[in-house]
């Protein structure tokens, strides 16, 4: 496995052992493990081998699309 797959692994695994990561809804207690996540992402970013990310973020609370 190679080491970047083993940090971010070691990472979530630290605080969300049987979870799952998702990014729809981050709740106050798992925002740590999150970050942790994503800061060791993001050390892979400096280097040779630059990691290109890309992000969208939509408010759907201003949507009015009857399901609420």
């Amino acid at each position: 496995m190679p080491y970047f797959e083993q940090a971010i692994r070691y990472s979530k695994q630290l605080e969300l052992p049987d979870s799952e990561l998702k990014s729809n809804k981050v709740s106050a207690a798992k925002l740590h493990a999150y970050k942790l996540v994503i800061d060791r992402f993001f050390d892979f970013a400096v280097g040779e081998r630059p990691i290109q990310f890309h992000s969208l973020m939509v408010d759907t609370s201003k949507l009015r699309d009857g399901l609420q």
